[in-house]
């Protein structure tokens, strides 16, 4: 692969998501995760790997997390960067351009087709849910467990590689990749995955022999479920149990709204097509483009007719197709009116939705009918003789799948924690689409299946990239950045001469601002006392204080300042935060009824 088409990945995956080089300090764990990675001497760097995640503050009380390299991240932030956030976003921004290009070197190796895995890549940087991880530096976990992840695989697949690769430099690649997996478990749990895809990737590699084959999988899988297990031992050792979230309030009572939000915040996490004002009228465009598949679709059923080929396979998928094709053209003007919402009372409830049901009736609509419709593409594929990559294509269905039945598990799912799934779907989409194309070409038919497909794609991915942080600056990180900067400023300006308070009350933290900006991200999440008792430490070294939260304050817009007034009774500080505008109107820091905010903050934490 050429590197300057690879200096070119690198440099889109930053460019999507230089703003964030301007943010101040974003999402909730920011300060908690610096203080208790900071670094003094041997003692500190040893007890990042034999203590939880954050074990300084007390977020070990509400989750028990052993990620140790990721911790090591911002050990090195701090002693380079100290507490300037330019820093800590940079560090993201370089491993999100590293992340794309390992993207196009992974797929690209799985493929053996460089243009497949540049496709890859580019629409991995493009994609809008990344806009809830790398401006965040609390998220880095995500971002560092991917490049280990596709760092092992692709050592792992040079390994197995028989032409030109010797005994000698094969073995330096086999042990590079269980390098690489220690280091990705060490990120973030779903690295787990990898043994599962290393098995399925090397079961697919057939020679004649399936016994044979079958036995080398095992065998070759067989050091890393060595890891895994070694793994889950030193982890249990340091947290005490396996860990997790300690009731969470985001889980799901059921299998199928759990489902449902994997499924959309990867397809479809922004809702382009039932917002006319925010796409510019896109969904004009998306009808006209159904509308063209369902007659390419009528024409080549109606000659597959002709010459006998149509079967009831064939059938079944043509009218599943049609069926939800139509529901699309019904459906999407009205997709943000749930009176007229076509299917949406037909869905199960969603326990919490991360999305309206508007949105998820369309993305499930829109992913379920693509899903069809490409399944129909590559079935009726088969009587032109046209080949596809179709291992390839079993490992990324694996790679979706795995994630999705740990969630299950857990009852659990972060939108967020979606991104490292993003990978094997654009894998997918943009096997079909290079595939399609190439046939397309070579064929010089107008009346092709390829053609289909080409547009089934496109259907999926137009949405996407229509919502790309490229385009759209997604200023809920920019806001809430902000807010935490005057906040946290402001408290420790407070404590710079109250040499002995011990402890600080405080009421009016905020919840949130409301914003109608498009897109937005969905994941911002405000610090609460935790993250601003850490703030302070980091401020004071050495200075015990406790912070309590007295109450929070949801906010219409965000302000140009904040005012902080203080009481104090013996050694306790009472500090209540005024929100002040160009107006200079006041908003009340104390409102009982949004303390339902802090129910918010408390679920979707760092990891």
């Amino acid at each position: 692969m050429h590197r300057s088409r690879l200096f070119a990945l690198f440099l889109l995956g930053t460019v999507v998501h230089v703003e964030s080089l301007g943010y101040w300090f974003v999402a909730v764990d920011s300060p908690k995760l610096i203080l208790s990675s900071r670094i003094a001497g041997w003692g500190d760097a040893a007890a990042i790997f034999t203590q939880p995640l954050m074990h300084e503050t007390e977020f070990t009380t509400l989750a028990l997390f052993y990620r140790p390299f990721a911790s090591l991240s911002y050990s090195v932030d701090y002693w380079v960067w100290g507490m300037d956030p330019f820093g800590y976003h940079l560090t993201n921004l370089l491993l999100q351009g590293v992340a794309v290009v390992s993207v196009a070197v992974v797929v690209g190796e799985l493929t053996r087709d460089a243009a497949v895995g540049q496709l890859t890549a580019a629409l991995f940087a493009l994609h809008p849910l990344t806009a809830e991880v790398v401006p965040a530096a609390p998220r880095r976990h995500d971002v560092l467990m991917l490049i280990f992840l596709l760092g092992s695989l692709v050592l792992f697949v040079r390994s197995q590689r028989e032409r030109g690769v010797s005994r000698r430099d094969s073995a330096l690649y086999f042990g590079g990749s269980l390098v690489a997996y220690v280091l990705a478990l060490g990120s973030k749990e779903p690295a787990v995955i990898v043994p599962a895809l290393i098995f399925v990737w090397a079961a697919l590699q057939h020679d004649g022999d399936p016994y044979r084959t079958l036995w080398r999988s095992v065998w070759v899988t067989v050091p890393f479920g060595v890891l895994t297990v070694a793994y889950l031992a030193v982890r249990v050792a340091v947290l005490g149990e396996l860990g997790g979230y300690r009731g969470s309030s985001v889980v799901f009572e059921d299998v199928g709204g759990m489902v449902a939000a994997y499924f959309v915040s990867i397809v479809y996490p922004i809702d382009v097509l039932g917002n006319g004002l925010a796409a510019g009228g896109l969904w004009i465009g998306a009808v006209f483009l159904v509308g063209a598949l369902l007659v390419l679709v009528a024409l080549w059923a109606a000659g597959s007719v002709a010459v006998g080929r149509i079967g009831a396979m064939n059938v079944l998928l043509v009218a599943l197709f049609v069926g939800g094709c139509a529901l699309l053209v019904v459906g999407i003007p009205w997709a943000g009116w749930e009176p007229f919402d076509p299917i949406g009372e037909l869905l199960p409830p969603l326990t919490p939705s991360p999305y309206p049901l508007s949105h998820t009736t369309t993305g499930l609509l829109l992913g379920g009918t693509s899903l069809v419709g490409g399944l129909w593409a590559l079935y009726a594929r088969r009587w032109t003789g046209e080949r596809i990559d179709l291992p390839t294509l079993v490992v990324c269905t694996v790679w979706l799948a795995i994630p999705l039945v740990l969630y299950v598990q857990g009852h659990q799912y972060l939108v967020r924690t979606g991104y490292a799934s993003i990978v094997p779907l654009m894998a997918i989409l943009s096997i079909l689409l290079v595939s399609a194309v190439r046939e397309l070409r070579a064929s010089g038919r107008t009346l092709d299946p390829n053609a289909v497909l080409v547009g089934i794609v496109l259907l999926v991915l137009v949405p996407q990239a229509a919502a790309s942080p490229l385009f759209h600056p997604y200023d809920g990180w920019q806001e809430s950045g902000e807010v935490n900067r005057m906040v946290f400023n402001g408290l420790a300006d407070q404590l710079t001469e109250q040499d002995d308070v011990t402890t600080l009350r405080v009421r009016g933290l905020p919840s949130g601002i409301t914003s109608d900006s498009f897109p937005g991200v969905r994941s911002v999440v405000y610090p609460g006392a935790q993250a601003t008792g850490s703030w302070l430490k980091l401020s004071y070294p050495g200075r015990e204080l406790a912070v309590h939260n007295d109450g929070r304050t949801h906010l219409q817009r965000v302000p140009v300042g904040v005012s902080v007034n203080t009481t104090r009774d013996t050694d306790t500080l009472t500090a209540t935060l005024h929100y002040e505008h160009n107006d200079t109107e006041r908003v009340a820091p104390y409102r009982s009824h949004e303390r339902r905010a802090s129910a918010t903050a408390h679920r979707d934490c760092c990891a």
